[in-house]
């Protein structure tokens, strides 16, 4: 993204001196509405006229250490700007509010219509991610959602359809794929440094197991096929332990 984006719309005539692509934001869509080819689904561009570049508005929806983390990485993002978290709880929106200083909600949906925010973080509990993350997705913001995305397979190709019906981006937080250690290993394995890879093996805390399984995507590609086994006593999960194979 270009430092210096700064008056931009839907060009339809004239001379373009810079043109630049970025993320479009609620304000972005206003300047745009009645412009031949404007509106939400309308191409943006930018116009290199002055050192101002327009902040995008960022909000949470949940107070947990996940939640923690996304605002306090908005918090260090170049032209970014929380502005709000969202929490059933109304104490836990308080004291989240005061300590990022931003302005606390209990209901997603007033926080969406109040706030306007261009991306939300959805970091509530796994099962609890398909309502607010179609909320916000309605309401035209960019969506970065917990792991994991959903707890069906029905309600993830929900979300994916319900982002490309608005238009919007939505992103799944598997952020151990940018791993400096993890790049690098992809990149051997893309030239083909270790040769061809006969076992991968890997240990994990269950609470990860989401992301080692991704990583084996990311690094190997789809299997296809996986068996599982778990082996419970009472209510205690003790262990568990999975086959992925490859072609």
């Amino acid at each position: 993204m270009e430092e210096g984006a700064g008056e931009y719309g839907a060009i339809v005539g004239g001379k373009v001196v810079r043109v630049c692509a970025r993320i479009p934001t609620h304000r972005d869509e206003t300047a745009m509405n009645g412009a031949p080819g404007g509106g939400r689904r309308g191409i943006l561009l930018c116009v290199r006229r002055r050192a101002v570049m327009t902040e995008l508005k960022a909000a949470v929806i949940g107070t947990g250490g996940a939640a923690r983390l996304h605002m306090q990485a908005y918090g260090t993002c170049a032209h970014t700007q929380p502005v709000a978290v969202c929490s059933r709880d109304p104490k836990r929106a308080e004291e989240f509010s005061a300590e990022f200083g931003v302005r606390g909600y209990t209901s997603v949906e007033e926080m969406l219509e109040r706030e306007r925010p261009d991306v939300v973080s959805v970091a509530t509990l796994e099962w609890d991610h398909e309502a607010p993350v179609l909320r916000a997705l309605d309401a035209g913001c960019h969506v970065l959602c917990e792991k994991i995305m959903a707890h069906t397979i029905p309600i993830g190709e929900g979300m994916v359809a319900a982002a490309r019906r608005a238009g919007r981006s939505l992103g799944v937080n598997y952020n151990y794929r940018s791993v400096p250690s993890h790049r690098l290993i992809k990149e051997e394995l893309e030239r083909g440094g270790f040769g061809a890879p006969g076992l991968f093996s890997a240990n994990m805390h269950a609470y990860l197991w989401p992301h080692l399984l991704d990583l084996l995507r990311y690094f190997f590609g789809d299997p296809v096929e996986v068996t599982a086994a778990i082996d419970r006593k009472s209510t205690r999960l003790n262990s568990s332990h999975a086959n992925i194979s490859y072609a």
